[in-house]
């Protein structure tokens, strides 16, 4: 006899899915979100050195990619734009083809250190335009390509689930002596097809990338 399926039995409706969490009580609710970029949305932004993009493609196939900087590296260029600078990666482009066929995205600034978070949901635009990139230089070197994004809506998420996680607590930060490195789960994971399939080798790919290429524009 095969198992369940787990997820056999699950909320189809949003009248369904209202019996388990019923409508927001708190006008906040609804009432923090804006259309645009004000001084504290630009402030936030201003001090994050990380954000979680999520994007769709034209299937509606979802994907979350971070992206790092210094703080700041995010650039509001008006109260309803905002540019962030492209660099090097792995070559996959999952972001940028997914703008291309589906223009919608989702941002998440995160602040060490700084429970709250702005979440950012708007249009993007993968942007090549010399003269608009020239404003998201890092490290004195200027992006070949920028995403663009057009803000529809900004709100502060509240603190709960940072706190829940201790998030920015190093006490109860989870031990990591279990847990295996990148060049080891790389190893497992492509099956010994980088370099020469030891851990060594993967660990030099790594560092090379890590040192000589965190800020390039180029791939």
């Amino acid at each position: 006899m095969s198992s369940p399926d787990p997820f056999e039995r699950h909320l189809t409706s949003v009248e369904e899915l209202r019996e388990f969490v019923p409508e927001p009580a708190l006008k906040i609710t609804y009432a923090k979100v804006l259309n645009g970029l004000d001084a504290h949305c630009r402030t936030l932004i201003a001090a994050a050195p990380y954000l979680v993009m999520a994007t769709a493609d034209g299937d509606g196939r979802c994907d979350a990619s971070p992206r790092g900087g210094p703080p700041g590296f995010v650039k509001v260029l008006d109260r309803h734009r905002l540019l962030i600078p492209e660099l090097s990666g792995n070559r996959r482009a999952d972001s940028l083809r997914n703008i291309i066929e589906n223009p919608r995205i989702g941002l998440f600034f995160l602040i060490p250190g700084y429970e709250d978070i702005l979440r950012v949901n708007g249009r993007a635009f993968a942007i090549t335009t010399p003269e608009v990139l020239a404003a998201a230089e890092l490290q004195g070197v200027q992006p070949k390509i920028g995403i663009g994004v057009e803000v529809v809506e900004a709100y502060m998420h509240c603190a709960k689930s940072a706190k829940r996680a201790a998030l920015w607590d190093p006490s109860g930060w989870p031990d990591l002596g279990g847990i295996a490195s990148m060049a080891e789960i790389l190893r497992d994971h492509t099956r010994g097809e980088i370099g020469d399939g030891g851990v060594e080798a993967i660990e030099a790919i790594l560092k090379e990338s890590y040192t000589q290429r965190l800020f390039k524009s180029g791939w």
